[in-house]
């Protein structure tokens, strides 16, 4: 079955990619951005990545940012690790009110307040649109997941216009930027479908109808210009991940090298590379650090941006000693029967550990594909399967063990996030799956999860070594 993408969105990349009219120019000047933000904790309020314009923000919230701006365009605002996104324009001078616990509800006043209080509107909009239900939305087939796509468009194009109409017209360059934004949220969504399809159904290898990736032929995957949009920086990670999803169909070749491979095969700006280089490797670092190492010394060469590389660099350093071969970290943790339990306990056994928590939705996805795995190996004496939650409190994890019946060896990381296992094995998000061998030394610390096709592989060859 051929499936054409959507009309509508083609004709919002039709407006995108044939306006004339240029906008306006603007010169470098004094930018004011005041407030106050209510339930702001942290010290200080930066706009942009780089944290180049910040100010301190007292114990009401109030602060006021006064810098030179030397360009327009959509900035993303943190406070602490809250963030939303304003358009900025040199000269400008921009109240903002609000609460960060909610906000759908800030308000602005003063220069280009329209603009800034239709993105509230706006990022408000796609939330409540986005399928909550991550199973219905991904399992659908692909004309159904397009029209899905199709009509979350609709909504947001509808929703724009009739904003202006009620509020008056955009900032020209904003509306240019908006249409972007739409743009590559959208094709984001198309991108994520294949590999999101193939987590819910791991056995299954989808087909893709031979034009699903006609919206890419209008698509600017190669502007630096572009980076500035909210939308853009995910949109270049998913288009990475659809080729190498792509071309690991006929390729032996791991798929994190894939990734590494393409970045300078389909990317000509050396700024978009060296973007795609540090945010692969920073991945990397908590995914697929055996992959990390197979290139490390290659990406010294290809990187050009110093800030990144010295970066990399130094988290490798850091994570080197989680490589194959490396003793595993040592560990003594109380288990839901009230027992002790110390990884020297189980010298000479395979173990497969599972870092999770149970207010982790992931974690709790995988935990079927955990029970049946462990089924699969009840033969294997020289295998154990252990959990290790970093819950901060114990009953909600006692009170899951015991509903849930879960099988295995459970274990509690006492303080959580600032447990010592957590800080040894580098947890930066769960659930996190680890492979130490039977001489104690670690044989993947960042190992396939259990819904995986290649875990099963994975602990047959632990076993066999």
């Amino acid at each position: 079955m051929r499936i054409q993408f959507p009309v509508l969105i083609a004709v919002v990349f039709l407006f995108l990619f044939s306006c004339k009219n240029k906008p306006n120019e603007y010169l470098p000047a004094t930018t004011v951005l005041e407030g106050q933000l209510a339930s702001a904790e942290a010290p200080m309020i930066y706009i942009d990545e780089n944290q180049t314009h910040k100010a301190p923000l007292d114990p009401s919230g109030n602060f006021v940012i006064q810098d030179t701006l030397d360009k327009p365009g959509i900035y993303p605002v943190y406070i602490g690790d809250v963030h939303f996104n304003i358009f900025l324009v040199p000269g400008d001078r921009l109240t903002v009110t609000g609460d960060i616990r909610d906000l759908g509800n800030l308000k602005f006043k003063g220069s280009h307040a329209v603009e800034n209080n239709y993105l509230v509107a706006f990022e408000k909009l796609k939330s409540s649109t986005e399928d909550q239900d991550f199973f219905t939305f991904y399992s659908r087939n692909e004309a159904d997941y397009i029209q899905s796509v199709n009509e979350r468009t609709q909504q947001l194009v509808a929703h724009q216009q009739d904003f202006q109409k009620a509020n008056g017209s955009f900032d020209q360059l904003f509306a240019e930027l908006i249409t972007d934004e739409i743009n590559y949220d959208e094709a984001t969504l198309m991108l994520n479908y294949p590999s999101n399809y193939e987590y819910i159904f791991p056995d299954s290898s989808l087909q893709l109808s031979d034009t699903y990736d006609s919206f890419l032929q209008n698509i600017d995957h190669d502007d630096d210009e572009k980076l500035s949009l909210p939308s853009y920086k995910n949109f270049l990670l998913q288009y990475l991940n659809f080729e190498a999803r792509a071309e690991n169909n006929d390729s032996l070749t791991p798929l994190f090298e894939n990734k590494f491979k393409l970045i300078s095969q389909k990317f000509q700006n050396q700024k978009i590379r060296d973007l795609l280089y540090y945010e692969l490797l920073k991945e990397g670092m908590m995914t697929d650090i055996n992959g990390v190492s197979t290139v490390i010394s290659e990406y010294t060469k290809l990187q050009q941006n110093d800030s990144y590389h010295e970066e990399i660099i130094k988290e490798y350093n850091k994570w080197k000693n989680l490589l194959p071969g490396k003793p595993s970290p040592k560990w003594t943790l109380k288990g839901f029967d009230k027992k002790q339990y110390s990884s020297s306990n189980f010298n000479g056994e395979v173990l497969y550990i599972d870092i999770w928590a149970t207010w982790c939705g992931p974690c709790l996805r995988e935990l079927p594909s955990l029970a049946k795995l462990a089924t699969h190996f009840k033969s294997e004496k020289g295998l154990k399967f252990i959990s290790i939650s970093i819950d901060d409190t114990q009953s909600e994890w006692a009170k899951m063990v015991k509903e849930k019946q879960l099988h295995g060896i459970q274990l509690i990381a006492e303080n959580g996030w600032n447990s010592d296992i957590v800080s040894d094995y580098k947890i930066n998000g769960i659930p996190r799956f680890i492979i130490v061998g039977k001489d104690g030394n670690i044989i993947n610390a960042n190992a396939p999860r259990p819904s995986s096709k290649e875990i099963i592989q994975s602990l047959k060859s632990a076993l066999q070594q």
